[in-house]
């Protein structure tokens, strides 16, 4: 720093965005002077060792750091440390300050329509307030998966889905309890309550 030259120190904000199956995390630094600056990047008190992106306009510096979904799902806090003047300045993500979302409700349920046309083997696993992305629709009975998953790419602005099920003949007898989950990741998932008693009886759980 030259003598005398005026010292001021940065404004300091975070924000995110993504793209496919990326997180990108924005440090937001402006109002400093000098311009001279470093940007670190940690993950739950863990140093990264990748070196941040740096994108420098008139007065605003930009540090960029890019997570896929693995390592955003591992990550509870996400940490902006920059250097400046040999001063620190810190500024912390936290996924639990994320704006939030409404919890996804999901139901197994029959339709009127399939029953009528003596499809009474056909479920639907229907849900609603998901996020957008690549979703696996799974069903189980008794709590063991027993039919491949369903994919779904759900589209921004979508937030329902309904995927449906033809409970293998193996299945088809009062002792089962049929669920469906659908699942975003490893770590985040949502699961129907259960519905039982389908063949064994008459049974009413219709979709009208």
């Amino acid at each position: 720093m030259r003598t005398g030259e005026r010292v001021t120190e940065p404004n300091i904000t975070m924000s995110t965005s993504t793209m496919d199956n990326d997180v990108n995390l924005f440090c937001w630094l402006d109002g400093f002077s000098p311009k001279k600056i470093s940007v670190e990047w940690y993950k739950s008190n863990t140093l990264l060792t990748e070196k941040a992106t740096m994108n420098i306009f008139e007065s605003h510096n930009n540090g960029e750091k890019t997570f896929n979904a693995q390592q955003w799902n591992e990550g509870k806090e996400f940490a902006c440390k920059a250097k400046h003047n040999s001063k620190i300045f810190n500024k912390t993500w936290s996924k639990c300050k994320e704006p939030v979302q409404k919890t996804p409700t999901v139901v197994i349920r029959r339709n009127l329509a399939d029953i009528l046309k003596g499809d009474s083997a056909i479920l639907e696993c229907a849900a609603r307030d998901l996020p957008s992305g690549e979703l696996s629709v799974t069903f189980q009975a008794n709590g063991i998966r027993v039919l491949e998953p369903q994919y779904v790419d759900l589209p921004k602005g979508v937030d329902t889905l309904t995927a449906r099920f033809t409970v293998p003949s193996t299945h088809r007898n009062k002792n089962q309890r049929f669920t469906c989950q659908i699942q975003q990741s490893r770590s985040i998932q949502w699961t129907s309550s259960s519905t039982e008693n389908l063949f064994g009886k008459e049974h009413l759980n219709l979709n009208l």
